[in-house]
């Protein structure tokens, strides 16, 4: 399954480049962030009914808004340095990225470990742990777009400007 969602990223990274190109930010931007906020909500909702084809569908749905959002997030938000600055600017989305990824994987890691200490059926266990953990990411994701709908309002009222 994450095969599938890696090759889902690399096929969309150019495309979704091609729509921010001919679209600009906003399009490409929301709504991969909309996509993938949609996917983590049928995670956290289905939790405790999950498939394996449900699961494979759910992952798909999230990877696509990913693929259409992620690429587009970091060159738009490169776009706003300056030329000498972009190299520093690239060094730190991707550190940030990697620290990110870390910092979630450990966290996801605890709640799911927490709950599966607070009940004696670690099966049942599992799939709490797992629920608050999808929860949890479903928040960021809302934040995130949150975040990202007030900066693409910011930039496009700075540009009108």
């Amino acid at each position: 399954m994450v095969l599938l969602g890696a090759a889902i990223g690399a096929v969309l990274a150019p495309l979704s480049g091609r729509l921010y190109d001919q679209l600009g930010p906003r399009i490409p931007i929301i709504s991969g962030s909309c996509v993938a906020l949609i996917g983590l909500l049928g995670f956290a909702l289905a939790a405790r009914h999950l498939t394996v084809l449900a699961i494979l569908i759910l992952y798909i749905f999230f990877m696509l808004g990913i693929g259409l959002s992620l690429g587009n997030i970091m060159t738009n938000g490169l776009h706003r340095l300056s030329q000498e600055q972009q190299a520093d600017g690239n060094a730190i989305f991707n550190t940030v990225q990697q620290f990110a990824a870390a910092i979630g994987s450990s966290l996801g890691a605890t709640i799911v470990a927490a709950g599966q200490a607070a009940v004696a059926d670690r099966r049942l266990g599992t799939i709490n742990g797992s629920q608050h953990a999808l929860i949890l990411l479903l928040i960021i994701v809302a934040l995130e777009v949150l975040l990202v709908l007030a900066a693409l309002r910011r930039s496009q009222k700075s540009q009108n400007a």
